[in-house]
């Protein structure tokens, strides 16, 4: 019996060990199970009783406002066969009225032809026309898919590729703006460029943001954006690995000690069985779809070995070969199933138009498996325009305050103990353990730090260890003309370019914290610690208010920086914008230009 149990754990030893070994990246959970989780989800959130209805009712109902279009495309990718009619007259009208900018109407574009491949080809020509290149790098890259799906365009295709690979960084990275490479924006470069890396120069291109990449990946699978770990990013690293033909769940280069981007990407997944933006989180529509995309192009490297931009018109071999040995779709009352051809890749688990990561300073970006809301402001808050009291006054308020909260617990202490004393239970233990708690809270009282809102929004002391000074402002003037905050300034100006004594290692979360308590601003901040620090909120003002991709956003020097605030060590002289954005930074190169 002892030579059978030694031989056993002698077995499992060497299995655990050959594991180890030659599965490093082995994920955790079928990524069909996943992505039929999220189906199903939506399917439920809609009331809808399968994917044909939800597509007919739901999703043709909200065409053209991003989410809609992007689980088109990835449906249409699904290898089912689904009736888009509805859907696709909806986005034809969101189409005919040109509503949206440019990178906007080009993601419209890329849904129909997903939906719908022989639509008006003269509308898909006006329309690449009218948008390439005109809202940076990201109407480039989206440009570029629509011209791989032989969309005509007064560019070739070779041109493109080149201002796409001329704006790639010192860092092998690329960037909405700036010098410093952010992971969304490269990856979503890489899923452009990947049809064209037979070219060397787009190969050698490819190959330095495979490394950026690589180098940017957390031990634990994660991206980080804008200071933030989300899943939104690590999907569309997903995604560009798969148009490479590169299986994410099992390349060495993106496995750190043993774990995947699906299982970075897992840790993210709610209850209702979508996706947070942060950990956790509460679900997030961006999230959840970025996901579902980057499952879906998973599916397509295992089975078709065709990356997730890559369409199927009507009239090719490979679609009427899908459309034969589809199921009856409209019927099915559960979400879709995949089979998968490798066990070693079978777990696995994306945003908008733009950057995936909200673009706060610190993220949508935008913090780590553990994250805390703490608000910064007082018990009270105030409105911006809100006059502070007497501070004379606030230094008789707050230790009369102990004195009572103190005699309160005492009293509730007696109390107790009376109590217990009638009903026998007179040992000395209970009374001590009274006693003991009482104590306790005494101490919180007085240790903890009361603030009125006139002490919290005081002016701020001098500073002994100036450097230099910083030129610091907060705006909110991309919110539209109908906005419902009506607190806020006409102009949308909260902070007017205002210098600032700058303090020795001072990061541009240290003054956010300062001008807030000056200002009278409310700010509300997610994360305890500073490097992991993500703004949701200035003036009541919160991230996503205004939609998916509507958040605050930093700049110093006019660039997007990649790291949180708290991370950011400021210089004499830098001048930092807070601002609040409606579509990641978007509306912003708009006004701009």
């Amino acid at each position: 019996m002892r030579r059978t149990w030694r031989f056993s754990l002698w077995v499992l030893t060497i299995v655990c060990c050959f594991r180890m070994l030659f599965l490093p990246c082995a994920a955790s959970l079928s990524h069909t199970a996943v992505y039929d989780t999220i189906l199903q989800a939506q399917l439920t959130s809609a009331g809808a009783e399968d994917v044909q209805t939800w597509i007919t009712d739901t999703l043709a109902a909200r065409a053209g406002s991003g989410s809609p279009e992007w689980y088109v495309m990835a449906l249409a990718q699904s290898g089912k066969t689904y009736d888009m009619t509805a859907y696709t007259a909806a986005l034809h009208t969101v189409m005919d009225n040109q509503t949206g900018n440019a990178v906007q109407r080009q993601r419209c574009a890329l849904a129909m032809l997903a939906a719908a491949p022989d639509c008006n080809a003269a509308a898909m020509e006006r329309l690449l026309a009218e948008t390439l290149g005109k809202q940076g790098i990201m109407s480039e890259i989206f440009g570029l898919h629509l011209m791989q799906l032989d969309v005509p365009s007064p560019h070739s295709k070779e041109s493109v590729v080149q201002m796409l690979c001329a704006r790639q960084l010192a860092d092998g990275g690329w960037a909405l703006s700036g010098n410093i490479g952010d992971v969304d924006v490269t990856a979503m470069t890489i899923q452009a460029l990947a049809p064209h890396r037979k070219i060397q120069a787009v190969e050698d291109a490819i190959a330095k943001g495979l490394s950026f990449l690589s180098a940017k990946q957390l031990d634990d699978g994660s991206y980080v954006s804008y200071g933030v770990s989300n899943p939104e990013s690590g999907a569309q690293v997903w995604i560009a690995l798969a148009a490479l033909g590169i299986d994410s769940q099992t390349d060495p280069r993106f496995c750190k000690n043993g774990n995947t981007i699906a299982d970075a990407i897992l840790r993210f997944q709610c209850e209702s069985g979508g996706f947070a933006h942060v950990a956790n989180g509460k679900e997030n529509a961006n999230a959840t779809v970025q996901v579902f995309l980057a499952l879906t192009a998973q599916r397509l490297l295992e089975t078709e070995q065709r990356s997730l931009y890559a369409f199927l018109r009507n009239d090719s071999p490979a679609a009427s070969t899908s459309a034969a040995s589809s199921t009856a779709a409209q019927t099915s009352t559960s979400a879709t199933t995949h089979t998968t051809n490798s066990a070693a890749a079978t777990a696995g688990l994306q945003s908008d138009s733009t950057s995936q990561s909200m673009p706060n300073g610190s993220g949508s970006t935008w913090i780590g498996s553990h994250t805390s809301a703490v608000d910064i402001t007082a018990a009270e808050q105030l409105a911006p325009n809100h006059t502070a009291g007497s501070g004379n006054s606030t230094v008789r308020k707050m230790p009369l305050l102990r004195w009572l909260l103190t005699a309160a617990i005492l009293l509730t202490a007696a109390l107790i103990c009376v109590v217990m004393w009638r009903k026998g239970r007179r040992h000395p233990n209970h009374i001590l353990l009274v006693l003991g708690c009482g104590a306790v809270m005494i101490a919180g009282v007085w240790w903890i730090r009361l603030e009125t809102p006139e002490q919290y929004y005081g002016t701020q002391p001098e500073k002994s260890n100036v450097i230099g000074t910083v030129t610091y402002s907060i705006r909110c003037d991309q919110l539209p003309n109908n906005h419902t905050h009506a607190h806020l300034p006409e102009d949308g100006i909260l902070l007017p370019p205002t210098v600032l004594a700058l303090g020795e290692g001072e990061t541009i979360l240290d003054l956010l914290y300062e001008v807030t308590k000056t200002q009278k601003l409310q700010l509300e901040v997610n994360g305890l610690q500073d490097e992991q620090a993500y703004i949701r909120s200035i003036a009541n003002l919160y991230e996503f208010d205004y939609g998916d991709l509507s958040g605050w956003m930093y700049r110093v020097n006019g660039e997007s920086p990649s790291i949180g605030c708290g991370q950011y060590v400021l210089s004499d002289g830098d001048v930092v914008e807070w601002i609040y954005s409606l579509s990641m930074g978007e509306d912003l190169f708009d006004s701009e230009q």
